[in-house]
């Protein structure tokens, strides 16, 4: 089968599959809806996730704006996944926004939209939280992409496609009370997904895990450091392909098979011949840290993941 082009995308029910894997339905159930096999609409996510990153490269003038959100913090995560990540998804299908994603900031969100100059269309959800009290109170600031720690322009325009597409997938992840895997599981092998896309092999990930393990303090010591090491080295042999055994649509992780190929295709443009004005192992070692925070992985559990992975790669014990 011959690769997708853009243009072929325009077709209104190849459309509408992409946007609604995008917003979490899973891969098989959407190709099904749409008469496509699985294989086809996963090539259509792809070709769909390469033309937006062009778009992002070529209208970066448009930019991002921030909102600040402050929420009541036992109830964070199901006004994200609940109230506020679906109506965003809606906003973007209709066109009226093209893109969204977040971290998590004390006392609540940062929430970054695109394209700027359309800052207004989000004013009446955000005051529908707020009279329902799901929010407490919002505010609009200036967003400052960290432009030299993610490697430059076109670095950082990547970047922001991963966050999008990570933000996505993580509020349906979320919003799921039975998925088929851990959030810290899932997470080792999305990065795993990230690293050997970019080129990296098994030493090389272990020393992108050091460098994540070197922006963390040193946690308490565990009670049973080598069964997590064990774990750990255990589920980063596994082939961490989007189409690999695991994601694969007859895989047991199929449903988070777009969720990998994002990660994916991030690392694998990372490492094509373009100026980062940063180490490629650095810069990964950052998105690492950005997708924990979205996790909301606290940073005791950050360190003794990062650290362990590093032993479970290096054998550093």
């Amino acid at each position: 089968m011959g690769r997708m082009s853009a243009a072929e995308l325009t077709h209104d029910a190849t459309t509408h599959a992409v946007l609604t894997v995008l917003g979490g339905t899973p891969l098989a159930h959407a190709a099904a809806t749409a008469g496509m096999s699985s294989a086809e609409l996963a090539e259509a996510v792809e070709t769909y996730h390469q033309a937006g990153h062009a778009a992002l490269t070529t209208r970066t003038d448009r930019g991002w704006y921030q909102i600040a959100l402050e929420l009541p913090p036992d109830h964070l995560e199901e006004t994200l996944t609940s109230s506020l990540a679906p109506q965003l998804r809606q906003l973007t299908t209709t066109g009226a926004i093209t893109g969204w994603w977040f971290l998590r900031k004390t006392p609540g969100l940062r929430l970054r939209i695109t394209p700027a100059d359309n800052a207004s269309t989000i004013d009446p959800l955000l005051n529908e939280l707020q009279t329902t009290g799901a929010l407490t109170t919002w505010r609009r600031g200036l967003y400052e992409p960290e432009q030299a720690a993610f490697g430059g322009p076109t670095a950082m325009s990547l970047a922001h496609e991963l966050f999008a597409a990570d933000s996505h997938h993580l509020t349906t992840y979320l919003h799921d009370p039975h998925p088929p895997l851990g959030r810290r599981e899932l997470s080792l092998l999305l990065c795993s997904s990230l690293f050997r896309a970019a080129g990296q092999e098994w030493f090389e990930c272990g020393d992108i895990w050091h460098r994540v393990s070197r922006t963390r303090p040193a946690p308490p010591p565990l009670a049973h450091p080598e069964q997590l090491t064990h774990q750990l080295h255990t589920l980063l042999t596994h082939d961490p392909h989007p189409r690999g055994p695991l994601f694969s649509p007859e895989g047991p992780l199929h449903t988070y098979a777009p969720w990998a190929h994002a990660f994916a295709h991030t690392g694998h443009a990372l490492a094509h011949p373009h100026p980062l004005q940063r180490g490629l192992r650095d810069i990964l070692a950052h998105h690492v840290l950005f997708h924990w925070n979205r996790l909301g992985l606290n940073t005791t559990t950050q360190s003794i993941l990062a650290r362990t992975a590093t032993t479970a790669l290096l054998n550093t014990e």
